[in-house]
C-alpha cells in the first residue's frame, strides 16, 4: 500500500503540478481532500484546481521537486 500512495503523490507532483494537467487531480484525490496552507484550507479536488492554476499562468514553466514525502495510513504529506 505504501508503494501505492507513493506512486499517486508521484503522479500528483509530476502530472498536475509540473504538467499542468489538472484533470488527473480527480485521479489523485479524494472528494474529500483538504489541502492546507498557513491561513487557508481548500476542499475537495475542485477546491484544488485554482490554486494549482494560479501558480500555472503566474509561473508557466513551474518544476517543482520533492524533497521527502511521509504517509501514514491513508494520510500523506509532500515537502517540496
Amino acid at each position: 500500500m505504501f508503494e501505492a500512495h507513493k506512486e499517486v503523490m508521484r503522479c500528483f507532483v509530476e502530472e498536475v503540478i509540473n504538467n499542468g494537467n489538472l484533470s488527473v487531480l480527480d485521479e489523485v484525490a479524494y472528494p474529500n481532500y483538504v489541502y492546507r496552507s498557513p491561513g487557508q484550507e481548500l476542499y475537495g479536488p475542485e477546491g484544488f484546481i485554482g490554486r494549482i492554476a494560479a501558480y500555472r499562468n503566474a509561473f508557466p514553466d513551474l518544476n517543482m521537486e520533492s524533497d521527502d514525502l511521509d504517509i501514514e495510513g491513508d494520510k500523506a504529506i509532500i515537502y517540496f
